[in-house]
Parts: C-alpha cells; structure tokens; sequence
C-alpha cells in the first residue's frame, strides 16, 4: 500500500510539472505580445498604467519604472548589447547601463581660415525651439547619425492621445485624462465622491512628498464631482494623483509618465576659448550626450558629442560653510536631477549665427527642437551685456509647496521681456547674461531647479548664462542643497580650478572678474580666492581691455536698515575698493539686497566730485525676480547713494574703447530708472549722472527708522 501511494503521489508531481510547463510556456507567448517588432515605435514594456485605490490593491498592469541610477557602459558598437538595453529587459533595483558612441566616429567641424569674421545671417524666427521640416541630415558624421530604430532604447512614455483611466473606491471615482510630459503638460482629474466636503483636495504625488495639492471647488461638494486642473513639468519621474479627504487617501491614480528620453533645458556657456562654446542640457539617460550644428539652419553638418553627470540625495547636507540651517529640506524634498550632460562647440566663426539641436541618436526620439545662437567675438569692439541678481523663479500655483517668501513673482517679467529681444532676423542686443548669485531660490526643493531652467531657457539657449554663488546657492542659506546642484547645473569660463565658482574672461573692450562672497569670500585677505583676485588684477592688459570690472554677489555700496549686510559692505569696501583704486577697476556689480540701489563715482563712502582718478562705483541690483523691500532703506538717504529704488528689474551695460555705459530697466513695462557714463581717456575717468534721483513716492515710504550710513 505505501508503494501504490508513493508511485500515486509521482504521478501527481509529473502531471503538475507538465501542467507548470504549459504555464511557463503560454506567459512566454504572452510576453512576447508586449516586445516591439524591428523598427516599431512602441515601448517594451506594457503602456497600461497602474491603477491603486486606498487599499493599496492593484487593479492594472504596472508600467515597468526606469532606474535613475546608472553605470555599466555598453558600446554601441557592440551588437550583442543592443538587446540588453529595452526598459523591460532591465531587472528591478538593477542599474541601467550607459549607452556610449564610440571616439572613433567623432568628427570635427573643419578649421577655421584664419581672421573670419563673419557677420551675422539673419533668419526670421525666434529663440525657442521650433517645430522645423525634416533636416538634411546627409553630410552628418556617424557618432551624430540617426541609429536603426531596432537598436533605440524606446520611449519610457506610451505615444498617442492621452490615456483616460478611472479608479473606484466603493460609490466614489477618479479619473485622470492622463498625459505624457515630455517637457510640460496639462492633467485634468475628474472625482465623483457622494460625501464630498470642503477640506477634500485632489494632490499629486512626485513621488515621496507632495508636489501639490488643490482644494475641490465648494460649489462642487453640493454636486458631488468636479474637476481639478494641474499644469505640470516633466521631472522624469512618475507622479500620482490622489484624493484626500480628512487628510487620508480615499483614492489614488497613476502613474503620469515624465520622459526619460526628452532632452531638456539648453544653457550655453563662455569657455575662455574664444572660438568654443559650452552648451548643458538634462534628460533621463545616460547615452553619451551629441550635438548637431551647423550655419545651415536645414542641414547640421557638424557633430560634437561630451560627458555627463549627475548628483544623489547622499551629496547633500554636507555643507563645510554653516549648513545647519534647514539641513533636511535638501534631502526631504530631493528628486533625482537627470543626468547633465556637457558637450563643447568648437571651431565657431566670431559673429556667425548657429543653429543647433541635442540630445543622442541612441534614443527613440532623443533629439530636442532646433535653437540658434550668434558665436561670440572677443575681439577689442563695442558690445553690450546684461546683469542682475537674486531671480529665482515665478510662482507656479500648479508645483508649489514652500512658503510665499521663496516666490519671485517678477521673474517672469524679467526673463520675458529678455526672451522677447532674441530673435534670429537680427543680432542679439546682448551678447551674454550675467547673473549675480542665488539663482533659483530652491533652497532645498528641487522641483523649483526644474522650474528655473524652464523659464530662462529662451535666453540661456541663445546667449551665454553666466552665473556666480549666493548666499542660498551654497552655504547655510541653501538648506541642505551645498552648493551641489550649483555647481553640477553651470559652466564656469576659465576658473583656476573646476571646483572653484570664481573666474575672469576677457570680452570685446572689458576685462570680467568674478569673485566669490560664499564658498571662499574675496573680502578676506587670507583667502585663496583674494590672492587670486589680486593677481588677476595685476595680469589685466589695459591696452586690450581698458575697463575693468568686477562682479559678486553680496553689494559694496548699501542704505540697507540691516546692520550684518551694512557691516558686510564695510568690510567689503576696506578690502575690495583699494585694490580696485590701484588697478583701476571702476565698476563693482552685486546683488543679494532686494532693491536696486547705486552709489556716486565714490572713494571711502565720499562722492568724487570732478575727480578723474581712483573712484569707483558700486551697484546694486537683487532685482530680477524676488520681492523688494522698499521699507528696508534707511530712513535718510546717503550722500554718496546716486540712485535707489524698489523696482525689479535688470542692468544693460554698453561698453565701447573710451565709454561704458549703464541702464537699469524695469522689468514690468521697460522703462529706464537710472542711467550714468563713464568716460575715459589716457586713464582719467569722467563720470556723468544722467538719471535724477526724484523718486517721491518711494522717499514718502522711508519705513523702518534707520541710522543714515555715511
């Protein structure tokens, strides 16, 4: 009897293995319904997105998520690998490999002839990126080629019209016209509850924190369903959207897919090679970074490719300056930052307008809209640039989760009014920006970097984006980030060191030096980057570059009713303003106080009246975006304070062989509120004030009682 049983029991354990077979084998067959044929445009992977109710049950298929974490490289070249690198093929919690292009197939645009000075070809268009007709793409070397669709890594995102899903939790329903962002897009959440009350709100999720949230209209509750409308930005990561009532999650939806594979956020940079220069974008993936350009707008002949990185949530927090302040916001509100690609355009024709697309043909539609910009002419001639400090960026009631005093309701303004001026049927008005510290006002919430790019890159994708620290860029005052995502996000010109946010380049008849008032404080005799600054002073070729200025974030010269930023401009001056007077360094540019104020061809707070030699002027512009503070001036104006107001707005300086002139434009409507020259001959310097100081009403504010600084 014990035998019949065993040889029972074997024939059981048989029959249930060849039934496990024909399992094993129909989910085979089932898999490969979801693998694209050679040269489909599909994704690897199932495009049904999940669907979760409170209870955490998953009632659809899940969309295979990417992995922002990545090493590996794979060549190209190398056939065998191209199978490895679909989303789906990619274990969970595994990295995904590096997709690299081969050196050998890099090719260089030709040399140029000697003395080119090409003028600008006019293109009726504008700086953003537009849908263009197909490019002739023939003469295109092979590291910029397009790659066989077959052996693209596929989108992340499903194409096509946005999927409408639902999700029900008893009587109760959302539902999500769901989009794909590639760059940004509007979701529309539907939610029919029969117990609605006030307090409910609909929120998305990115993932770990909200990235924000809406009350339902009141007029909906009575009616029991409504609609919630959110504008969002790709941030290359799956958001969800879920119902809140009392706080606790009655339904949830998702995922709203970000494009991995969608370049974003162009941003040139000066190199202090003349004939190069540097352009950063962001996307998902860690393919080598291409770019294709050319002064054909319909054939981008050349190819350049670069290098990449990235930063993690580990980076921050580590602040050697200060850095208790708000520690956790770096790491509580961390999302992943993409990678950052770098790549160098080189041999570019001064005055000769490129047009330009990147990306990586490794990628299923991996290449951006066309841009242009005009290469740089550093050669001894008139030009103009423009300045500002403190811009962050506006609000966006749609990804806003910090506090009002982080807000820069004027950004807008300024970046617009700057974007409207670049259009490619002529040369632009001003050859580069030079932004004056505390750059995006993240302070710790990293969606806000994502917002800032996005609202400079109608500029920064046309002219250089020059930046230097703030105060809430690295230190204490940057709430955790350190300085990590500064310094990952921009190119510094020609610093003594990369890791080192101080710099000097020469440009047309002007000699830039931009020193660091954070990470290494150039008032300080003791710090490296004073030593340096004093031998960059004595290295200026005065017969090239007659004007020399100087550009930092916190003001030599300020009325400000706060005694630690007055303290620092003392400070400032006793160390800064002699070197200035001995190498004739006539101009000081900072920010970090917002309102705008301008000091006198001054020398130890004194205003040089008819005096040619060993003056100075310092400006003061914490303008651009952040909201001024009228009530923060002293109560009595100081003599050797020419001009201050509270208005936003940004400097425009035109520079010629023996003239620099200045104007400070509001932003809101353009208008000039405040205006000087300075003229030299031989050395003497002649300074004349154009612009009167008779803003009444804003001495009518006067506000806090402060001492009056002399």
């Amino acid at each position: 009897m014990a035998g019949q049983r065993g040889s029972s029991g074997g024939s059981s354990r048989r029959g249930l293995g060849c039934l496990g077979a024909v399992v094993v084998v129909l989910m085979l067959w089932v898999a490969t319904l979801f693998q694209p044929e050679p040269g489909h445009e599909g994704s690897a992977v199932p495009l049904t997105p999940a669907l979760k109710v409170a209870s955490g049950q998953q009632v659809a298929p899940v969309i295979a998520e990417e992995h922002n974490s990545y090493s590996n490289p794979i060549s190209i070249s190398d056939p065998t690998s191209i199978s490895k690198l679909t989303s789906a093929s990619v274990p969970d919690g595994s990295a995904t490999p590096r997709l690299v292009i081969p050196e050998t197939t890099i090719q260089q645009p030709p040399a140029l002839p000697n003395n080119d000075h090409t003028e600008a070809v006019p293109k009726p268009s504008t700086p953003h990126a537009q849908a263009e007709p197909p490019l002739r793409l023939a003469s295109v070397p092979g590291s910029c080629k397009a790659v066989d669709p077959a052996q693209q890594v596929p989108r992340s995102c499903p194409r096509g019209d946005p999927l409408s899903v639902s999700s029900a939790e008893g009587a109760s329903k959302l539902t999500l016209d769901m989009t794909v962002l590639s760059t940004q897009g509007t979701i529309a959440a539907q939610w029919a509850v029969s117990n609605a009350t006030a307090f409910d709100m609909v929120a998305v999720f990115a993932p770990d924190f909200i990235l924000s949230a809406k009350r339902i209209n009141v007029a909906d509750v009575k009616a029991g369903a409504g609609t919630v409308h959110f504008e969002l930005l790709n941030l290359r990561l799956p958001l969800t959207v879920k119902y809140l009532q009392f706080k606790l999650v009655l339904m949830e939806i998702g995922p709203i897919c970000g494009e991995l594979n969608t370049p974003m956020y162009p941003h040139l940079g000066l190199t202090g090679t003349p004939s190069t220069l540097a352009l950063m974008f962001i996307s998902g993936r860690d393919a080598t970074p291409a770019v294709q350009y050319g002064p054909d707008k319909q054939d981008l002949g050349w190819c350049a490719t670069g290098t990449s990185t990235t930063y993690n949530v580990t980076e921050l927090g580590q602040c050697k300056r200060g850095g208790h302040r708000g520690k956790s916001w770096a790491r509580s509100y961390f999302i992943d930052p993409g990678h950052i690609h770098t790549v160098y355009l080189s041999n570019l024709s001064p005055g000769q307008r490129y047009w330009y697309r990147f990306g990586s043909p490794l990628l299923q539609d991996g290449w951006s809209g066309v841009y242009s910009f005009v290469a740089p002419d550093n050669s001894p001639r008139p030009f103009s640039f423009v300045a500002f400090g403190d811009m962050g960026t506006a609000t966006w009631e749609d990804m806003k989760r910090f506090p009002d005093y982080w807000d820069c309701p004027e950004a807008h303004s300024t970046a617009n009014r700057l974007s409207a001026q670049l259009t490619e049927d002529k040369a632009p008005p001003f050859e580069f920006v030079m932004h004056l510290g505390d750059i995006s006002y993240a302070v710790g919430y990293a969606p806000r970097w994502e917002q800032f790019h996005h609202l400079v890159t109608p500029v920064a994708s046309a002219v250089p984006y020059l930046v230097l620290d703030g105060n809430h860029d690295i230190g204490e005052d940057s709430f955790g980030e350190c300085g990590v995502p500064f310094f990952k996000r921009f190119h510094f010109p020609k610093s003594p060191n990369a890791s080192l946010p101080y710099y000097s380049f020469d440009y047309g008849y002007m000699h830039m030096i931009v020193v660091s008032t954070e990470y290494d404080p150039a008032w300080e005799p003791t710090t490296m980057s004073y030593k340096w600054l004093v031998d960059d002073l004595a290295s200026v070729n005065r017969s090239k570059t007659p004007w020399v200025f100087i550009a930092g974030h916190r003001t030599l010269y300020t009325s400000d009713v706060h005694w630690t930023r007055v303290r620092e401009s003392w400070k400032m001056q006793a160390t800064l303003e002699p070197l200035m007077q001995k190498y004739g360094a006539v101009i000081y540019m900072g920010g970090h106080v917002h309102n705008y104020e301008r000091s006198c061809w001054v020398k130890n707070r004194k205003c040089l009246d008819g005096e040619t030699t060993g003056g100075v002027i310092g400006i003061q512009m914490g303008t651009a975006g952040s909201r001024t503070h009228p009530r923060d001036f002293s109560t009595e104006q100081p003599t050797w304070s020419a001009r201050r107001h509270s208005h936003n707005g940004y400097g425009v300086f035109h520079i010629t062989q023996d003239r620099a002139e200045f104007k400070f434009i509001r932003s809101h409507d353009g208008r000039d509120h405040d205006h000087f020259v300075l003229h030299q001959k031989d050395g003497a310097v002649t300074y004349e004030n154009l612009f009167s100081n008779d803003d009444e009403a804003l001495k009518r504010l006067g506000g806090m009682v402060g001492k009056q600084f002399r």
